[in-house]
């Protein structure tokens, strides 16, 4: 059996951004034509499909930057922002209703989301609580100190979700279903 490592998987960076909110309706407007509202938000949207759509389409790993969003009734929602300026994307409900959806359909496939872009410690932990206390069934496990680098397809991630955490050194979880990032992979 393949390595993890040894695959190449099809990408989303910044998943969840086809359909920007920006709580700028106030640019929805027309001057001889040109509209605004349309160009910021095709200025954020990085995606054209969501993310089910996606994973139909070939991607395996979904790049999503979590953000608790006052523009999706404080909805956790995946986002594309710098400097404080920027949209949020599909609600995290959403993506991972996604997931389970696709791998449901396609049990030998796995699909990755890389978690990044954290605004605070207590963020991470809020997000990563959300996603354990939903849709732990859906998580690949480990209670050995397994190397993702390490894993092989045949070790029971076929069909399903491997969560993998940007910058969160003490807070990842193998045995509830999170690992750690980083370059070399030794996390």
């Amino acid at each position: 059996h393949l390595r993890l490592v040894d695959l190449m998987m099809p990408a989303s960076h910044d998943a969840g951004m086809c359909d920007g909110w920006t709580g700028a309706d106030f640019l929805d407007f027309d001057i001889f034509g040109w509209h605004p509202l349309a160009f910021v938000r095709h200025w954020i949207s990085t995606q054209e499909k969501y993310t089910y759509e996606q994973a139909m389409r070939g991607s395996r790993y979904f790049d999503v930057r979590p953000f608790k969003s006052a523009y999706r009734d404080g909805a956790w929602s995946a986002t594309h922002r710098q400097n404080g300026n920027g949209a949020d994307g599909e609600t995290l409900e959403n993506i991972f209703l996604s997931v389970s959806a696709f791998l449901s359909r396609h049990k030998q496939e796995v699909v990755i989301i890389r978690l990044s872009h954290w605004d605070s410690d207590s963020d991470r932990q809020k997000v990563l609580d959300w996603i354990y206390g939903r849709y732990s069934w859906l998580l690949f496990k480990s209670k050995s100190d397994i190397c993702l680098n390490d894993i092989r397809l045949g070790d029971g991630i076929r069909g399903k979700c491997i969560i993998v955490c940007d910058d969160c050194e003490g807070i990842f979880d193998r045995t509830k279903g999170s690992w750690g990032y980083c370059e070399n992979g030794r996390k």
